[in-house]
């Protein structure tokens, strides 16, 4: 007899499964979750699970444990103190981060605090090349100093991680020797041990959490040692990572980030095993608890897995709002949609549900615990779902009266709907928005959500699965049995793994696999090694990929590399077939022409886990007889209806139940919808058959605020899909590390609806007037289904050529109904290098007449071949058109796919309601701005010997207004100035921005707003004015604004961002081979002060561009980046000082540029010659810097940089806002502890004294 235990620490309570292998035979306990000391409850639990069966606990074999504890210790701050050691002119790695924006429009975004202050980071000297040839050695008296300093500054734990240390880690390992020396009891973590794979940032942040868990994790594992000793178990423990795999205690102390987001994992191998059993081999499993919903999908019986999760996030569901951290986890998609999630009437005027929750307490109203907001779990009482009187097995009885009550108020009412079609509302949409999640997260896996069965499991999983699954298609719903501890029966068949990366960068043409197979042997070996000790040799199996991507795009495909493979000799041919077999399904297209390359190898090991027998509680014969009967309500018949109710517990295996019917257990409620048939397997497993109804239409009349609120959230899901198929499908560095592009949903008229989250303003204002102008040229009943139109032109689009906006018709029936477009940035465009120098229009590239790229889904090869010959890095800039193609595609179809579910012809009377609601929204908020016109004229830069005024007179009257450039300097010789549409595109992003509306901009937000600007000004050139570099004016735009409404909105302004213009390098150049190099960096200053805090340091701003990882940048050029570091005293002070601005450094390497030596930087950045402009009181931040070569630069353009040659950027800070004098002491002396500020400007800035000198 062997015996297992499986123990899931959730956050109210700890479940606990025993179950004997060979009968199957098990008991289940729960009990409160004991925060301080979670061994404590562990320790409860095992003791009930004694006494129900005296023994056990001491006869198991295994103890397997799933935990919240390192992600509790991350977003509590409850962790070691930890220090980092890093390479000279990089500890500021943690805190710049990417320098990307999460939200474009949020001008109060915040990032979680580094997890090592900026006094525990400390650098020594040495430097490896990304090759991993060492260029400076490592100084070892430097690494004792650093050391001891960690030591005088009381760390509990030590971070290492340097530069270019995935490969070659001597330095590191030579680092961890020092340490362990001078302070032999500090553990210390190494990077190359965590994660050996390039991006320092992110190997920086898996690594210092690795670091901030360790001594938390070996504290808890030692009590808990002692716990389960008390108790008798004597077994082998094992904790369950976040892979989904099985390791060891020692693993866990040793890399317990490994553990970070274990829970989870467990519950998916659950559902995995009983969809095999049940016999489906294509999964969605489903788990649906109090404040979220989780899925995962599950092919042959295999959970998927990524290589990266975000914790601590400040807003839980944004993405780039965490830390990343890059380990093997399993691919969970988590909204905000659970029992507890509250529903509300929008700001938009529509019921929206979550992602607030009601927590467990004060929970829903029905809970009687003193809760007001109506929940989902409310509507579900109220619909008849939920039995009042057995909720948790009759333990909490639930009060419908009081929930139909607060649903009667605050939704029904309001919103003109009835209680029953409120609180159906209510159940639809959270369904819905969780439906709109699904199909995005199944398609980007390249699979269909109506091919796959839901396994179901949580609290609310069931009650909400059937709906789920009539919304994505699915004909099959699985509710496995003890889906109350579907997680502890996850871990106790869970197989033992443990995951080796290693970066390898090589084309596929050159990849050899006679070389390839010793580095997969040696890694095959650290796998092995790091099982536990229990697995047997010989059952140990392996797994081989490879990440691989076309040489210049940003994602990466795993791709299963086999023995067979590397027996070959030449790799490329099969490298390429298993390639193309895992593209194709992901993107539906390949590209035989185009080279590959191999990025990282892995290697997985396994050792298999426990098949235990199933022996659900399900009886063996007795007849199927409902218990009792009620009305619920059924969404086919819109009406009550009364179902069936069935106790699980009683239903014997081979029971049929037609539906409507409910089956009730102790921890969750099943819903069989009308026509529907449910059966109760071998497994005790309840599988349901969902029928292919109908769905009713709403055809063309009112769309009630439930639909409209429903549906305009699909078309944001659709353009945010088009996005990432964007970013996924893309080549150049521009689309994919630095997200310069936009995206948009428009109806059949041509107006804007809904823009990509990640859009950049200045290219998001081009897309609608682009379109309307490509629909001059080609009207719209000359377009056929399929066709695609192309156009890059500045005055109609987003000021220069290197944009190119592609538009696709979408048809539905062979109508028109609407339109998907994208714009990007694109590296080359042919004409003169990216430069300010261009004397006119006709210098600055290719300008493509509205033209089809494709007609009637053929490609026009003649534009094809025209863009190709006159461009430089043609395969980059044509892959990149053909992704815009691809994702303006992908759109197209959710626009079908939306008026096929609804029975429409069209959407147009949805999109007349978004854009009148829209509109209402902006006149109202417009209205609450005090009538009167509001002025600011200041230099913003000197250029062509000139100084540049922007000029703007912002006049509010009533619900409308205007933002006039009259009176701002006359256009320019040098190529900064801007067209309309870019002077339009950001004055709309900074009023916007300020309106604050709970709507993106589109046509019906901006209709209450005019722009107006002198034509032959900077702000509104004439043809043909060159424009390439207009981010050096444009930039200026939204501070300008912000600067003359300060008085009206000092609580929503933001002061001047030292970010501002954008500060890029465009580098060109070419390799010995002939291969050329063209990628754009971009470094930021500081975001300027809000009212209420200080800006970001190094975020770009008002552009949303992101660095690109110096790794990266060093693996694709022949440069070395010297430092990338805080600059100290560059923020303008203030009540709320400025973020602070950085020093990015590079030198050119001689070693792999072109015989003729050409490495050509074009500059682009400002306040040479004017400070960053405070607001409001603050000061100012200082000038930005540029030196070439040694010698300071008067201003942007093109240098030729030769080996040894060097680029210094001191990009400022942001401006400050409020008096400084009126700054907090406890913040200024933070400020001076961190190294932010000097002393010295503690005293000018604030007029700040030491303590003892206030003193006197």
């Amino acid at each position: 007899m062997t015996i297992g235990i499986g123990c899931d620490i959730g956050g109210t309570f700890t479940d606990l499964l025993l179950i004997d292998e060979t009968t199957g035979t098990a008991h289940v306990e729960k009990v409160l979750t004991t925060p301080d000391d979670p061994s404590r409850a562990i320790e409860t639990g095992l003791r009930s699970l004694d006494a129900m069966a005296p023994g056990t606990v001491r006869e198991a074999a295994m103890l397997v444990h799933g935990t919240t504890l390192v992600i509790n210790a991350v977003i509590e701050r409850k962790g070691a103190r930890t220090g980092l050691i890093t390479t000279r002119g990089f500890r500021d790695v943690l805190e710049i981060g990417r320098e990307k924006r999460y939200d474009g429009n949020d001008l109060q975004i915040r990032f979680p605090e580094p997890l090592v202050t900026r006094p525990l980071r400390t650098e020594v000297d040495e430097r490896v090349h990304t090759s991993g040839r060492v260029l400076t050695p490592l100084d070892e008296a430097t690494v004792e100093a650093a050391v001891k300093k960690l030591v005088d500054g009381g760390v509990q734990s030590i971070a290492v991680c340097l530069l270019n240390s995935f490969a070659n880690p001597a330095h590191e390992v030579r680092v961890g020797e020092i340490a362990a020396r001078v302070a032999p009891d500090i553990p210390v973590t190494l990077s190359h041990q965590v994660l050996r794979e390039l991006k320092e940032y992110e190997r920086t942040t898996t690594t210092v959490i690795n670091a901030y868990a360790k001594p938390v994790v070996d504290r808890y594992l030692q009590r808990l040692d002692g716990r389960l000793h008390d108790v008798g178990f004597g077994g082998e423990f094992l904790l369950m990572q976040s892979s989904g795999g099985l390791n060891s205690a020692a693993m866990a102390r040793q890399f317990p980030v490994q553990i970070i987001e274990s829970g989870p994992a467990a519950g998916m191998i659950g559902a995995a095993h009983y969809a095999r059993l049940a016999g489906f081999d294509k999964v969605l499993a489903f788990d649906m608890g109090g404040t979220t919903a989780k899925m995962c999908l599950v092919m042959q019986g295999r959970v998927g897995r990524v290589n990266e999760l975000e914790v601590d996030r400040v807003h839980r569901f944004k993405r780039g709002s965490g830390i990343p951290v890059r380990v093997p986890v399993v691919d969970l998609m988590e909204i905000g949609a659970g029992g507890g999630s509250i529903a509300k009437v929008s700001a938009k005027g529509t019921m929206e549900v979550g992602p607030e929750s009601a927590s467990a307490m004060p929970g829903p109203v029905s809970y009687g615990q003193g809760g007001t907001e109506p929940t989902v779990s409310d509507a579900d009482l109220v619909l008849g779902y939920l039995n009042p009187s057995y909720f948790l097995g009759g333990r909490m009885p639930l009060d419908r009266e009081k929930a139909a009550a607060a649903i009667e108020i605050e939704l029904g009412i309001p919103l003109g709907l009835s209680t029953e079609k409120a609180a159906w509302g209510i159940h639809s949409l959270v369904n819905e928005n969780m439906a709109s999640a699904a199909k995005v997260y199944v398609a980007e896996k390249g699979e269909s959500p109506s091919s796959c069965a839901i396994v179901a499991f949580g609290g609310a999983g069931p009650v909400h699965a059937y709906d789920l699954a009539r919304r994505i298609g699915a004909r099959t719903v699985v509710i496995p049995p003890r889906a109350g501890v579907a997680s502890a029966f996850g871990m106790l068949i869970a197989p033992a793994s443990y995951d080796t990366v290693r970066t390898h960068r090589t084309r596929a043409r050159k990849a050899d696999a006679a070389q390839l197979e010793p580095v997969y042997a040696q890694m095959q070996d650290e796998a092995r090694a790091g099982l536990p000790k229990s697995a047997k040799p010989e059952s140990v199996w392996f797994e081989r990929s490879a990440d691989v991507r076309y040489v210049g795009q940003g994602y990466d495909v795993s791709v299963p590399v086999t023995p067979q493979m590397l027996k070959q000799g030449a790799l490329e041919p099969a490298l390429r077939a298993a390639f193309n077999e895992v593209y194709l399904k992901l993107y539906g297209r390949v590209f035989d022409e185009l080279e590959l390359e191999v990025m990282s190898l892995r290697v997985t090991a396994f050792a298999p886990g426990k098949t235990f027998a199933d022996a659900a509680p399900v009886p063996k014969d007795g007849t199927v007889a409902a218990a009792a009967r009620r009305d619920a309500w059924c969404p086919v018949s819109e009406a009550f209806v009364e179902h069936a109710v069935y106790h699980r517990a009683a239903l014997p295996a081979g029971a049929t139940v037609q539906g409507p019917a409910i089956v009730e257990e102790p921890e969750s409620t099943t819903i069989v919808g009308k026509g529907a048939t449910m059966t109760v397997d071998a497994s005790g497993s309840l599988v349901v058959r969902v029928p292919d109804l109908q769905v009713r239409a709403t055809g063309g009349g009112r769309i009630d605020a439930v639909t409209l609120e429903m549906l305009w959230r699909r078309l944001g899901s659709s353009v945010d899909e088009l996005a990432a198929a964007l970013v996924r499908t893309s080549f150049s560095s521009v689309i994919r590390d630095v997200n310069d592009y936009a995206c948009g949903v428009f109806d059949a008229q041509a107006r804007l609806l809904v823009r990509s989250t990640d859009s950049t303003p200045g290219i998001a204002g081009g897309l609608a007037p682009m379109l309307k102008h490509m629909l001059e040229k080609i009207p719209p009943h000359t377009l056929r289904e399929g066709d695609v139109l192309i156009g890059n032109d500045p005055w109609h689009g987003s000021g220069h050529h290197n944009d190119i906006f592609v538009v696709t018709p979408a048809f539905h029936e062979g109508r028109l109904i609407g339109f998907d477009a994208c714009s990007a940035h694109h590296v080359d465009i042919g004409g003169r290098r990216a430069t300010t120098e261009s004397r006119d229009n006709y210098e600055e590239g290719l300008r493509i007449p509205v033209s089809r790229l494709y007609k009637a889904g053929e490609p026009n090869e003649d534009v094809f071949a025209f863009i190709a010959s006159n461009v430089r890095l043609a395969e980059t800039v044509l892959g990149d058109l053909r992704a815009q193609c691809a994702a303006n595609h992908v759109g197209c179809e959710r626009l079908r796919e939306l008026c096929v579910e609804q029975g429409w012809a069209d959407f147009q009377p949805l999109a007349d309601e978004i854009i009148r609601r829209s509109e209402e929204l902006a006149r109202a908020e417009i209205e609450r701005i005090p009538d009167g016109q509001y002025v600011h004229e200041a230099p913003i830069e000197v250029i062509d010997g000139q100084a540049i005024r922007l000029k703007v007179t912002v006049t509010v009257k009533g619900d409308e207004l205007t933002v006039d450039y009259s009176g701002s300097s006359p256009q320019v010789r040098p190529a900064v100035n801007c067209t309309i549409r870019y002077t339009a595109a950001y004055s709309m992003f900074a009023v916007l921005a300020l309106l604050n509306l709970p709507v993106q901009g589109n046509d019906g937000s901006m209709r209450p707003i005019r722009i107006v600007a002198e034509e032959g000004s900077v702000v509104n050139a004439k043809f043909p004015a060159p424009v390439f570099a207009r981010t050096s004016i444009g930039n200026f735009i939204p501070e300008t604004i912000f600067s003359a409404l300060a008085p009206a909105l000092p609580d929503r302004v933001v002061a001047a961002s030292g970010s501002t213009p954008l500060w890029a390098q465009y580098i060109f150049g070419k390799r010995r081979d002939g291969t050329s190099f063209a990628p754009l960096n971009a470094a930021n200053g500081g975001l300027g002060a809000r009212a209420g805090q200080d800006g970001v340091s190094c975020l770009t701003f008002p552009v949303n561009i992101g660095n690109t990882p110096v790794e990266i940048l060093e693996s694709d050029i022949p440069a070395l980046v010297k430092r990338r570091e805080l600059w100290e005293d560059s923020a303008g002070a203030g009540r709320f000082r400025g973020g602070l601005g950085q020093r990015f450094e590079m030198v050119v390497l001689d070693g792999d540029i072109g015989p003729d030596g050409n490495f050509l930087i074009g500059f682009r950045g400002g306040r040479y010659f004017f400070p960053v402009p405070g607001l409001l009181g603050g000061a100012d931040g200082p000038n930005g810097r540029l030196v070439i070569n040694g010698k300071v630069a008067t201003g942007g353009g093109d240098a030729s940089v030769p080996p040894g040659g060097t680029m210094l950027c001191e990009i400022p800070g942001g401006a400050g806002l409020g008096d400084p004098r009126e700054r907090s002491r406890e913040l200024i002396e933070r400020d001076i502890a961190y190294g932010y500020i000097s002393e010295q400007k503690a005293r000018e800035a604030y007029g700040w004294e030491r303590a003892v000198e206030a003193a006197k």
